[in-house]
C-alpha cells in the first residue's frame, strides 16, 4: 500500500561511445558506462553512475572507445561523442562536441541541437573598475551584495561585486561583456569576437587555447535561473514548486519529477523563496525521531477496522461500497481479501484536510515499534524537514498498517495516491479494469489536474497532495507521538483507553 521511495535519477550532460564487450552487470538487469565513468553511488556490486537517465555500472571498459568504429570519423585523435551530444563547433571536418573538457566528434548521422558557432579568438578579464551588468538591472543592497532579477521577478542576494575594466561589466560573479550565454554554449577561444558573458550559475572556463565554454560554477552563490530550455547538465528544470532536493551531485541540487518520472535539476533562483522558507509557527510539539513518508489509497478495510488489533473503545470505522453508509459489524470482510467477497471499505471522509497553511490532518499506515496493538488509532504529529513544505506538520491517526511499510514509515491516505498491494478502488468507483484506481500502482497521480476526474467526495483530498504538500514526493519528517485532535477521532470513531483526546 505504499508508495515507492523514488530514488532520484541524476541527468548527465555529456555521454560518450564504448568498447562493446560483456558487462558484467547485465546480470542484475543494468548495462555498463560507456564513458560517464564518475562515481556518484558504491554498493556491493560495485561502483555506479548515470547515463541517459538510466543506473549503469562502471567497469573496467568505462572511458574506451571502441576502435574500428567506422561511424567515429574522430578517431585516432578524438574519441567519439554519444548519441544527444550538443554541436558547439564546426569545421571541416565535421561537428564537435565536448565532454569531460575534451573534445569528441558527433557522427556524421547526428543532426545538431544547437545553432553552430564559429570559434574566432579568446577574451582576457580584469578588475579594475566598478561598472553594472547590462544582462538585467543590477543593484546594490545597503551590504553592498548584488541583488539579480529572477524570472520571478524577485530579487536575491547573489555575487559579491568585482571591479571590471571597460568594455567589461560585472555580471553574475565575472568581468564580461554581451549578452548572457547558454549553458555549455561558447564564450572565448582564440580569434573570437562574442559574447563573453555566461548566464547565472555557470561561469566561462578554458578548455583549450581554441576554446571556452560557459561550464557550470560549483561556487556559484545561487544556481541558474530557470530561462533556458534544459537544465545546466542537459536534463529538465524542476518545475516549481516541486524544489523538494533529493540529491547532492557536484555541488548542484537535483530533484524528481514525477510527471516525467525521472530526476530533474533544481531551479535555484526559481526555488530560491521555497527553499529557504520555513514554515510556522508549529501548533505541535516537533519530534526527535526521523521517518519518512509514503503514500497510498487502496480502498479496502482498514487493519485497525479489525476487533481485537487494540485496546481500543471502538475500531475504526469501515464503510459499505458507496464510501459513505457505515458497516456495523466489525467482522465484515474486506473488500481487498482474497479468500471471500469482501463488503468492507475504506470510508471516503478518511482523508487529508488543511487546517491552516502550516497544519493539517489526516489519517496513515504505519509500521511502528510494538505493533498494531501499541500504534492503532494513535496519532503523531510529523513535522516536515525539508523544501518546499519544511516545518508544515501533518497530525495523523495511524487506521492501519501492512506488508510493505517499513519501520517509522508513514504512509499517507490521499485519494490518488496509489492503491499499491491492494485495490478495492477500481470497483468501489466502476473504474476500468486494471487502471489500479488512478494513476501508478505506486505513487498514484501526478498532477493536480488529474483530480478533476475524482468523485466529487474525493477531489479536495487528491487537490491537497498539490496544494498544501505543494507535491512533495515522499518528504521526510520527524514524529511525536500527541494527544488524537478530536476532529480525527471523531471520524474514525476509534479512540484508545489509553489516550487523552485533545479539544480544540
Amino acid at each position: 500500500m505504499k508508495s515507492i521511495f523514488v530514488l532520484s535519477t541524476l541527468t548527465v550532460l555529456l555521454n560518450h561511445s564504448v568498447l562493446s564487450q560483456s558487462c558484467s552487470f547485465e546480470s542484475i538487469g543494468y548495462s555498463c558506462c560507456k564513458l560517464n565513468c564518475d562515481v556518484i553511488y558504491t554498493d556491493e556490486s560495485g561502483d555506479w553512475s548515470v547515463e541517459n537517465d538510466e543506473w549503469c555500472g562502471i567497469d573496467e571498459n568505462c572511458g574506451k572507445t571502441q576502435a574500428g568504429d567506422d561511424d567515429c570519423w574522430s578517431l585516432p585523435d578524438y574519441q567519439c561523442c554519444a548519441d544527444g551530444t550538443e554541436v558547439i563547433y564546426t569545421d571541416e571536418s565535421g561537428d564537435w562536441g565536448v565532454i569531460n573538457d575534451e573534445w569528441c566528434g558527433i557522427k556524421k548521422t547526428e543532426e545538431p541541437e544547437l545553432p553552430i558557432i564559429t570559434k574566432t579568438k579568446s577574451t582576457t578579464v580584469s578588475k579594475t573598475a566598478t561598472k553594472t551588468s547590462e544582462a538585467g538591472a543590477t543593484t546594490a543592497d545597503s551590504g553592498g551584495r548584488f541583488l539579480i532579477p529572477t524570472t520571478a521577478g524577485q530579487a536575491v542576494p547573489t555575487y559579491e561585486p568585482i571591479e571590471c575594466t571597460p568594455p567589461d561589466v560585472f555580471s553574475y560573479g565575472q568581468c564580461c561583456h554581451g549578452p548572457d550565454l547558454k549553458a555549455y554554449a561558447q564564450c572565448g577561444g582564440l580569434g573570437y569576437e562574442g559574447s563573453t558573458c555566461c548566464q547565472a550559475g555557470t561561469i566561462c572556463t578554458v578548455v583549450n587555447e581554441h576554446y571556452s565554454h560557459c561550464a557550470p560554477d560549483l561556487e556559484a552563490p545561487i544556481r541558474p535561473v530557470m530561462d533556458i530550455d534544459k537544465g545546466i547538465h542537459g536534463g529538465p528544470w524542476c518545475k516549481p514548486p516541486n524544489c523538494v532536493i533529493t540529491a547532492n551531485y557536484t555541488g548542484f541540487r537535483w530533484g524528481y519529477d514525477p510527471v516525467l518520472d525521472k530526476g530533474c535539476e533544481i531551479p535555484e533562483y526559481e526555488c530560491y523563496d521555497i527553499i529557504n522558507k520555513t514554515w510556522g509557527p508549529q501548533e505541535y510539539p516537533v519530534g526527535t525521531e526521523e521517518g519518512v513518508t509514503t503514500r497510498y489509497y487502496d480502498c479496502c478495510k482498514p487493519s485497525c477496522s479489525w476487533p481485537g488489533k487494540a485496546d481500543v473503545f471502538h475500531p475504526v470505522r469501515h464503510c459499505a461500497v458507496d464510501g459513505t453508509t457505515l458497516i456495523e459489524d466489525q467482522e465484515a470482510a474486506s473488500a481487498c481479501q482474497a479468500d471471500v467477497v469482501g463488503t468492507a471499505h475504506m470510508c471516503e471522509n478518511q482523508q487529508p484536510w488543511a487546517i491552516s497553511d502550516a497544519l493539517s490532518y489526516g489519517f496513515a499506515a504505519a509500521a511502528l515499534p510494538g505493533g498494531e496493538s501499541n500504534s492503532c488509532c494513535k496519532c503523531y504529529a510529523l513535522t516536515f524537514m525539508d523544501p518546499p513544505i519544511r516545518g508544515k506538520q501533518l497530525v495523523v491517526q495511524v487506521t492501519n498498517t501492512g506488508a510493505d511499510v517499513g519501520s517509522n514509515q508513514f504512509d499517507l491516505q490521499i485519494p490518488g495516491g496509489g492503491v499499491g498491494i491492494f485495490d478495492a478502488c477500481t470497483n468501489m468507483y466502476g473504474l476500468p479494469a486494471g487502471s489500479n484506481g488512478w494513476g501508478k500502482q505506486y505513487g498514484g497521480i501526478t498532477s493536480i489536474d488529474d483530480c478533476e476526474s475524482f468523485p466529487e467526495s474525493l477531489k479536495e483530498g487528491c487537490k491537497w497532495r498539490f496544494n498544501w504538500l505543494l507535491g512533495a514526493d515522499n518528504p521526510r519528517m520527524t514524529f511525536i507521538e500527541v494527544d488524537c485532535p478530536k476532529e480525527l477521532t471523531d471520524i474514525t470513531g476509534c479512540i484508545r483507553k489509553d489516550a487523552n483526546i485533545k479539544e480544540d
